[in-house]
């Protein structure tokens, strides 16, 4: 991977918790607060589709697959943080 792949794949990872923390409180808030009106599940579900469209409209104009797996990486675990925190609300 040269340089300009590196950065390009950087600085789209870099846009995944600019997405997430738009749209979503941070993940010790979600942790803490009960989803009782869904509205925390559904801004995980916007987050997570607005930040693999922008992953991949990246990678494919682009043309360069290691941006869309470090992307992918970063969106996975942002994912799983989040899913993890509403799964463990007390």
């Amino acid at each position: 991977m040269d340089k300009q792949t590196a950065a390009l794949a950087i600085s789209t990872i870099a846009l995944v918790p600019s997405i997430y923390g738009a749209v979503l409180p941070p993940v010790a808030s979600v942790r803490k607060s009960a989803d009782v009106d869904g509205h925390l599940a559904a801004s995980e579900r916007y987050a997570l589709v607005t930040a693999v469209l922008v992953v991949a409209s990246i990678g494919v104009i682009t043309q360069t697959p290691e941006v869309l797996m470090i992307g992918g990486i970063g969106v996975l675990a942002f994912h799983v943080a989040y899913s993890n925190a509403r799964a463990v609300t007390p």
